[in-house]
């Protein structure tokens, strides 16, 4: 009879344990989601980051290009006037000249 309750104590002993162990593994299977739901709403957050300054780098890329192309178009314009100031008869269009070159250059600044 001893024997038996020893056993049956061991058997105790062994279901409290495992008891203990789904209790731990089912309080960690609470947690692990909230965890997961919040590095999942992270992980989005950082994408939607991502994608907003990836949008702002290809605006600025073509905002670059255009300016860069209205630089290039005074400038050519510019070069043309300059080219023109050689071959004024009077001051008068000299002053003209000096002065469209002047506004062109204006709008490169």
């Amino acid at each position: 009879m001893d024997k038996i309750k020893s056993e049956q104590l061991d058997q105790l002993a062994t279901l409290q344990d495992l008891e203990v162990e789904m209790r731990r593994l089912r309080q960690q299977l609470e947690i692990e989601p909230a965890a997961l739901i919040a590095l999942v709403a992270q992980s989005d957050e950082k994408q939607t980051q991502s994608d907003e300054c990836r949008r702002r780098s290809e605006e600025l890329k073509k905002e670059y290009r255009s300016q860069e192309s209205d630089t290039l178009h005074n400038l050519d314009l510019i070069k043309k006037s300059q080219a023109k100031l050689r071959s004024v008869k009077t001051n008068k269009e000299y002053q003209s000249l000096l002065k469209e070159i002047d506004e062109i250059e204006k709008k490169i600044r």
